[in-house]
């Protein structure tokens, strides 16, 4: 599958990394000045701009998810670069496709990826993120508090959590067709998550699933199985050092 128009391929130049993939061994520990200009350098070759303020909060981030991952399954990445290129940068990827105050369900949130750095990369949104597991959503509830204090706030107002399937919670007028766009990662095979995702979303709203080789194969199970939905890459891209290549795949209804 091509890469999407504008988004060409681009040598892997990040901090931290030789061309042609091959790691350099310069030591990054997670959250040091080395590890935020990685995410910085990577996300810029995405055409991504993060801030200090962001690479930060994302610091934070990864420290409580690493803290918590030592007595909850949260993630199985724990290196310190691949945390900041599988989980930030990867995440990151999708905040170009986001609009103006946006109101964002992500399904299958685990660790807080992609909802709270979707967030913390456009504040002006409204993120909540769902799991079914009481410990992954005591987990993103205490990163959201702990997002807010570091900003000076006592949580974030657009960072919340909710525990449930996603089948009982589109039932409950509270959360069904009440946003812009529903998003997933490492979620489901794409036919499922649309059709868990669709009741969430407004007239006209988006489902934006990120998925790995697999994509071209997963949007055809998807179309056949539902004729009423249209599904296209809008972004085709590789995480530097990666070779494997990642989709970010539109669906909306039509």
């Amino acid at each position: 599958m091509p890469p999407a128009a504008g988004h060409e391929n681009r040598p892997d130049t990040a901090s931290g990394f030789k061309s042609g993939g091959g790691l350099r061994l310069s030591p990054v520990t997670t959250g040091s000045a080395e590890w935020k200009n990685l995410i910085r350098s990577a996300a810029a070759e995405l055409d991504i701009s993060v801030s200090p303020e962001q690479t930060e909060a994302f610091a934070i981030h990864a420290g409580i998810l690493l803290t918590w991952n030592k007595k909850t399954n949260l993630t199985a990445i724990t290196d310190p670069r691949e945390v900041a290129l599988k989980h930030f940068v990867d995440s990151a990827a999708l905040a170009p496709l986001i609009p103006e105050k946006a109101r964002i369900l992500d399904l299958g949130a685990g660790g807080g990826f992609p909802g709270a750095v979707l967030h913390v990369l456009r504040p002006d949104s409204f993120v909540l993120m769902v799991d079914k597991v009481r410990k992954k959503v005591s987990f993103l509830r205490y990163l959201a508090a702990a997002l807010g204090a570091a900003g000076g706030m006592d949580g974030l107002p657009g960072l919340n959590a909710v525990r449930g399937r996603a089948e009982d919670l589109a039932k409950m007028p509270e959360y069904a067709g009440k946003f812009d766009i529903v998003v997933c990662r490492a979620f489901a095979e794409l036919r499922l998550f649309v059709q868990l995702a669709r009741p969430f979303i407004r007239p006209k709203g988006l489902l934006i699933a990120m998925k790995g080789p697999q994509a071209a194969d997963e949007i055809k199970a998807a179309e056949r199985s539902f004729p009423d939905v249209e599904c296209r890459v809008l972004r085709s891209f590789r995480l530097p050092g990666m070779k494997e290549r990642r989709y970010l795949v539109r669906i909306r209804l039509v």
